[in-house]
Formats: structure tokens, C-alpha cells, sequence
């Protein structure tokens, strides 16, 4: 998505050309009539963000910055820190042959609240 660039001295990301060709693709998914009506994430309404990512030879974890913020730039959701987005599940889909996809599933924030004794910590 990004590439480190040097300029005086300095170091910034940029966008590599393929991130800013995807952006330019997903100005052409159809966004839901409820979400055109305005946001359905902000502080005052968290939101729960869940990705089924169905391809083959993915790195599943890459796919959840540019897909949150596409959310952020169609206006589905008014930012991506933790005061709108509470929690980001991606799970892997059913594989695909050629084409891969992405369905992103946006809930409210109370659908994903868990009691402690049922979270498991590893560290």
C-alpha cells in the first residue's frame, strides 16, 4: 500500500500506484442506501467491523487497514480509531479460483461485547 520515500533528509510513506489504482476501483462499489443517509460509525454509535476475505494466497491480516479505510473515505463510518471501530474480526472465506473478494460487515459495537470470563488472553 505504501512505499518509504526520502526527501531532505526525511523519510514519509507514499502510496504505491497499485493502492491508488484499487482506491480508484473501489469508487465504483455500490454503498448501500441506509449508509448514503450519513455514517453509521461515529463516537456517539460504535460499530464492530467484520471482513470474510474469500481468495487463495492472501496474507489475511493486510486486508483490514485499506478496507477500514475505504469505509472511512466513502463515509460509512467518520474515522477508524478506537472511539468509532471497537473491534476488527477477519476471517477466512471460502477459496476462490480466480477472482477474490471481500465482504465487509459493519454491526453495531454492543453486538460484540464479551464478558471477561469468556476471553481467552495468550499474553
Amino acid at each position: 500500500m505504501y512505499m518509504p520515500v526520502a526527501t531532505r533528509g526525511k523519510s514519509r510513506f507514499v502510496r504505491t500506484k497499485e493502492y491508488k489504482a484499487w482506491q480508484q476501483l473501489t469508487e465504483l462499489v455500490p454503498i448501500s442506501e441506509s449508509v448514503r443517509a450519513g455514517p453509521i460509525g461515529s463516537p456517539e454509535s460504535p460499530v464492530g467491523i467484520m471482513l470474510v476475505v474469500h481468495g487463495h494466497d492472501i496474507d489475511i491480516d493486510n486486508c483490514a487497514k485499506a478496507h477500514i479505510d475505504f469505509l472511512v473515505r466513502r463515509g460509512v463510518i467518520t474515522d477508524d480509531d478506537i472511539s468509532v471501530v471497537k473491534a476488527v474480526l477477519v476471517f477466512a472465506g471460502s477459496p476462490l479460483q480466480r477472482n477474490q473478494c471481500i465482504e465487509i460487515v459493519v454491526y453495531p459495537a454492543s453486538e460484540f461485547n464479551w464478558h471477561d470470563e469468556q476471553r481467552k488472553f495468550i499474553f
